[in-house]
């Protein structure tokens, strides 16, 4: 019965949540701007893995011009793990992870928000930019970089406003 009961007060809350967000939030220009702002890190985002693939099939010379002039000369395609295109690659890939981890942290917490600062990676160098309202969320925002994993440095050019 109880577990009912939660599942019936779980479903109006849920409910009502729908209700605001068709009939009010949808129009809110804070809920636009939060969308557009979440839609362009996405697009961002996408963007970056795009680069990272294109990196690693040329390094590899895996691009469809590679291949075909490959296979006209030889007849087949054959590759090795060169080890320090790997690591190149790799080093990008972690780099993105890293990223990826720091905006994660800083989503789920509740007085910083993913939209106003933004977070860089490079060779596990962390530079994170944006503003924060104190100086204590600046602190909290350099915490949680510097307790990601491969991360060796992080450089703030937060603005406290």
């Amino acid at each position: 019965m109880k577990t009912f009961i939660i599942g019936v007060l779980f479903g109006v809350i849920v409910g009502w949540g729908g209700v605001w967000y068709f009939t009010v939030g949808k129009d809110n220009q804070k809920v636009q701007e939060t969308e557009e702002r979440v839609a362009a890190q996405i697009e961002e985002t996408t963007e970056t893995v795009t680069q990272i693939l294109q990196a690693k099939l040329e390094s590899w010379e895996l691009r469809p011009e590679d291949i075909r002039q490959e296979l006209e000369e030889q007849g087949e395609v054959i590759r090795h793990k060169a080890r320090d295109v790997g690591e190149s690659v790799s080093d990008q890939a972690r780099d993105t992870g890293v990223t990826a981890a720091i905006k994660a942290k800083l989503a789920e917490d509740p007085e910083l928000s993913v939209f106003s600062i933004s977070v860089s990676t490079t060779d596990g160098k962390v530079t994170l930019s944006g503003t924060v309202p104190s100086p204590e969320m600046l602190g909290k925002a350099l915490a949680l970089a510097l307790e990601t994993e491969n991360v060796r440095e992080v450089v703030s050019t937060l603005v406290v406003e």
